[in-house]
């Protein structure tokens, strides 16, 4: 995360490995290569998307797009 200014007097981020940008409450939560195969053996051993998204702290939308990515 890199510095991008001030917006309203608050901090604003920029994530170098995506792109995005966010003030300083919010910080982006990325899932190394690792973690992301085990989501992936997760969701196929019969885990829920709620399920693993909860184990990793990130939303399912997240996991359901791993595994949208995987296929």
């Amino acid at each position: 995360m890199i510095k991008n200014g001030k917006r309203k007097g608050r901090q604003c981020w920029r994530c170098m490995e995506c792109g995005k940008a966010k003030t300083e409450e919010y910080f982006f939560r990325h899932l190394e290569e690792e973690e992301r195969e085990l989501c992936l053996k997760m969701v196929n051993g019969g885990a829920t998307f709620q399920a693993v998204a909860d184990a990793f702290g990130v939303t399912r939308q997240t996991i359901g797009n791993i595994v949208k990515k995987k296929k």
